[in-house]
């Protein structure tokens, strides 16, 4: 059997997250929103791991589905997979718009939005939780029930709520 790679997969899904809020800052909307996507899919791959599942793909609603046969999943976290579905080509292809380049087709509102349900509506409700062991731990157990996770200076590494969560998560190995 393959060596565990949660930790890994979690990692870098949090990365992508501090990335995106870096690219929010500095006016890149497009490249904001595909990362968002892309710490989503990497967080759900993370849960695909510990499950010691594998499904190929980027399809934030695939790999949901897969997931979702052996946990609860709440409605905000099928919402956050639907919208971020949507970033995945359109924000780094001109061929997703009959004209025109992506970094001219994403605005503000849109980098925004997206930060909001890959962190707020997906990474935090599903993955990352200062109370459970592992993510919504039990068949029909949802993950709605888990606590807010907000960043404060106790739970992160760093300042500022743009890094790394603290060394605890059910992901990390010991936990």
């Amino acid at each position: 059997m393959a060596p565990q790679r949660t930790e890994d997969w979690m990692e870098q899904a949090w990365e992508d997250l501090r990335a995106a809020r870096d690219l929010l800052s500095t006016g890149h909307f497009a490249w904001c929103c595909f990362l968002c996507q892309q710490a989503a899919e990497k967080a759900l791959k993370a849960v695909l791991e510990h499950l010691r599942r594998r499904e190929p793909g980027h399809n934030l609603l695939r790999l949901l589905a897969a997931i979702s046969n052996a946990l609860g999943i709440p409605e905000e976290v099928r919402r956050a997979c639907t919208v971020l579905n949507r970033y995945y080509i359109p924000a780094g292809y001109p061929s997703a718009f009959p004209s025109g380049a992506p970094v001219h087709m994403f605005d503000e509102q849109d980098a925004r939005g997206a930060l909001r349900y890959a962190d707020d509506g997906l990474v935090e409700p599903l993955i990352y939780s200062r109370r459970r062991s592992r993510p919504c731990s039990s068949p029909g157990t949802p993950c709605s029930s888990m606590p807010s996770t907000r960043a404060s200076p106790s739970s992160t590494e760093g300042s500022g709520g743009n890094s790394r969560p603290a060394s605890r998560g059910w992901w990390r190995k010991g936990s």
